[in-house]
């Protein structure tokens, strides 16, 4: 015999001894709905925080490809040396690894690209990685509902250059750039 034990409440009428609260619970965004937006942050040398580039007024689009595969494709501005240069930006992130390669192209004045081997924190809405002459750090900014981004030109402030946080050891080694030993 014996049953099983059971305590509490009657499944027949849960309400009976419980408070209810009308909660509408929506699925989450996909991940590329949810990156795809505006982006700011900063590249450069982590010991020479005078040469950074401040990247601003990004706007970056994240579609899921085939596989775990999706594009990224954007465009923005960024600051170096007092001057804002236009860019374009286009690459590939892998959805289960989190990995980025992207390759930033100057338009204008300035005509170079800019390969980046990154990371992203899809959590924290982050990317951080590597690139031949030192780090990146890219964060989603909120989205605002008018243009004031577009129509002032400003936007947010980029997030402080932190030589420590670039030279952090939670980086997988495969993005670090070889260094020769001294």
């Amino acid at each position: 015999g014996g049953g099983e034990g059971g305590g509490g409440g009657n499944p027949a009428n849960p309400t009976s001894s419980s408070t209810h609260l009308n909660v509408t619970c929506r699925p989450p965004l996909p991940l590329c709905k949810r990156l795809s937006g505006n982006w700011t942050g900063w590249s450069g040398h982590p010991e020479r925080p005078n040469s950074k580039t401040v990247w601003r007024i990004c706007r970056f689009e994240f579609e899921q490809d085939f596989g775990p595969m999706a594009t990224i494709t954007g465009s923005g501005t960024s600051l170096w040396r007092g001057e804002n240069v236009e860019f374009s930006i286009t690459g590939t992130l892998n959805t289960k690894t989190g990995e980025i390669q992207m390759t930033k192209m100057h338009r204008g004045k300035f005509t170079s690209s800019v390969l980046y081997n990154a990371m992203l924190n899809a959590g924290r809405q982050e990317i951080n990685g590597t690139y031949s002459r030192g780090t990146i750090f890219l964060q989603k900014t909120t989205e605002r509902s008018d243009s004031s981004v577009a129509s002032s030109g400003e936007a947010a402030p980029a997030p402080r250059f932190q030589p420590s946080e670039a030279r952090s050891s939670s980086s997988p080694s495969h993005l670090s750039s070889p260094r020769p030993s001294r």
